[in-house]
């Protein structure tokens, strides 16, 4: 019975419900994409913190060990 309701529908109604599939599968592809540069962009955020902490803990015990020329 669904091949013969498949077969007698107009075959520009069958266009449509196409057209309309890929952009729904357009719009949630763009969607993903959105969200996962937000994600990824926080995550990058968070680790640029994180190494900026190294960097400050790396550059203080170097100016108590007296480092401080080597760098300049």
């Amino acid at each position: 019975m669904s091949k013969n309701k498949h077969t007698t529908q107009n075959p520009a109604a069958i266009r449509k419900k196409r057209i309309q599939r890929m952009k729904h599968f357009i719009l949630f592809c763009a969607v993903l994409l959105l969200f996962a540069s937000v994600i990824l962009n926080l995550v990058l955020v968070f680790k640029v913190i994180h190494l900026e902490g190294q960097i400050d803990q790396l550059y203080s015990s170097t100016l108590i060990y007296g480092g401080q020329d080597e760098f300049f």
